[in-house]
């Protein structure tokens, strides 16, 4: 039986959704949609999170019509400027000891208590300079106060969706670029070199998110308020 889960985008002038089947055979998919925020009710949004009055409007009207179904599978992403994400060099490449070095690293560079925050990791490649140690990781840390996670599900579980997934808008960017790089094809013709260095680049209303990929693997990431309603 294949399993359905809806990607949810939520935007500053637009709420768009994917969903997709996952079988035995791979994932496919189901259905698509986009509804937009009325710009003229959009206004600023909220700093703790990226559902304004007028996003949860029309997501309650997508609820109501059945577009977007309460109970079902979703997977939802906040924006970068709501994580605070530092690449840093650490002095192991287990990754047990990872996951206990990364938050006591970043933990003096916090505004607030260790406890109050969620703490992760992405693995990014070797540097490219002379002198790395081969028993050292590169890690692009993220922290997200646990309170602005708190209030952002609390928004949309109140409309009747509960979230399965909660990413960041960059990672999804580079994991798009996973999925999708076998179909990426060079101005030649040719399937893009993995060993190019590519800098994606998604431009919104509100936000514009960099993605640097080198060698197939995550170099960096960057977003920006700042996006297409500003022009």
């Amino acid at each position: 039986m294949a399993q359905i889960t809806l990607g949810l985008d939520i935007g500053y002038d637009a709420i768009r959704g994917v969903r997709v089947a996952q079988t035995l055979r791979g994932t496919r998919l189901v259905d698509f949609f986009e509804r937009k925020v009325p710009r003229e009710e959009t206004g600023a949004l909220p700093a703790f999170s990226p559902l304004g009055s007028a996003q949860a409007e029309v997501l309650k009207q997508l609820l109501s019509e059945g577009i977007v179904k309460a109970g079902e599978r979703v997977a939802v992403s906040l924006p970068g400027t709501l994580v605070s994400m530092r690449e840093m060099t650490l002095p192991s490449a287990d990754p047990k000891r990872l996951r206990r070095l990364v938050p006591f690293e970043v933990e003096s560079q916090l505004p607030f208590d260790l406890e109050e925050a969620l703490v992760d990791y992405q693995p990014l490649p070797p540097s490219l300079g002379a002198g790395a140690a081969p028993s050292e990781s590169r890690v692009l840390a993220a922290v997200l106060p646990k309170e602005t996670l708190r209030r952002f599900l609390g928004q949309l579980q109140e409309l009747g969706v509960d979230p399965a997934w909660v990413g960041v808008d960059s990672i999804g960017l580079y994991t798009f670029y996973q999925y999708f790089s076998k179909e990426f094809s060079s101005p030649g013709g040719g399937t893009l070199d993995l060993k190019d260095e590519l800098l994606l680049i998604d431009v919104g209303a509100s936000k514009t998110v960099l993605c640097d990929v080198q060698g197939g693997a995550l170099k960096s990431v960057r977003t920006f308020p700042l996006g297409g309603a500003a022009f």
